[in-house]
């Protein structure tokens, strides 16, 4: 599959799937059957309202987190400046630790605090 290449060298797939309009009861069945089909690439937001069902299905995919990149959106409340460091906690509905902040990457321990838990892999834009 074609990737590209962000300013920072991580490779991106070129092709998502996307889950707008996916319930989230149904989410985790749809994003195994994507990563079955042959996607790598995960897209989902906050607003969506599917982000706990999008991360079962990654983790029950059988495949290793590194293997698939995984895109997500905050609210649009929260994407100010001042805001910035409540997105390890948004994020946090997802099940997996893939965050950069405002003050930077956050450790898997901080992860873990905030409930996420697991490998933290961080793909700073």
């Amino acid at each position: 599959m074609k990737e590209f290449v962000l300013h920072n060298g991580v490779k991106a797939p070129a092709l998502a799937y996307g889950t707008w309009l996916i319930k989230n009861e149904n989410a985790a069945n749809c994003v195994k059957m994507a990563l079955e089909a042959g996607y790598r690439h995960i897209d989902t937001a906050q607003a969506y309202g599917n982000e706990e069902g999008v991360g079962q299905g990654i983790r029950e995919s059988g495949l290793k987190r590194e293997e698939v990149f995984i895109t997500s959106k905050v609210k649009a409340e929260l994407k100010s400046y001042a805001k910035a460091n409540e997105i390890p906690r948004v994020l946090g509905g997802l099940g997996i630790a893939i965050i950069s902040t405002s003050k930077g990457v956050i450790s898997d321990k901080e992860a873990r605090k905030l409930g996420i838990g697991g490998e933290v892999i961080c793909y700073v834009w």
